[in-house]
């Protein structure tokens, strides 16, 4: 299990007893080590109560990582766009440990690989350079081809 948030003394404790082997990384700004880092894991586990469609979901959604995620937000809007990860049904520990549960159990390397390519391919800077320049095109009336969508 990998964490990437600096840990607190207390959960370091909860983790070594549980016997979870897990490591805390913190803040990681090295594109190679992320990849190192998130290339073999199978699930992501964000918990977060506001995110809006965080930058982690899309880079480990860009190694193949399956997200769980809460709901009420964007975070949730994620897991059916690329019918990748799962959901939990409410905040509580319950709910996220079904939920990551739901994920181990119903890993297809297959469709890790269709949902990395698709999240690699519309976050990609080419993909976010056509969409600002649609925008800036509609904001100033110019005429711009536009890219068949995919």
């Amino acid at each position: 299990m990998t964490w990437w948030a600096n840990s607190s003394p207390e959960l370091e404790e909860i983790m070594r007893g549980a016997h979870v082997p897990h490591a805390f990384h913190g803040r990681i700004s090295d594109q190679r080590a992320l990849a190192r880092i998130m290339q073999p894991e199978d699930v992501l586990l964000s918990a977060s109560l506001e995110d809006n469609w965080p930058n982690i979901l899309v880079e480990a959604g860009a190694y193949g990582c399956k997200p769980v995620v809460g709901p009420g937000h964007g975070c949730e809007e994620f897991v059916p766009k690329y019918a990748f990860g799962e959901v939990a049904a409410n905040y509580s520990l319950e709910a996220f440990v079904k939920a990551t549960a739901s994920a181990v159990e119903t890993f297809d390397p297959e469709q890790r690989e269709r949902a990395a390519e698709a999240i690699r391919e519309d976050h990609s800077p080419e993909r976010i350079g056509q969409d600002v320049t649609r925008i800036f095109a509609i904001m100033t009336q110019a005429t711009v081809p536009v890219a068949a969508e995919s």
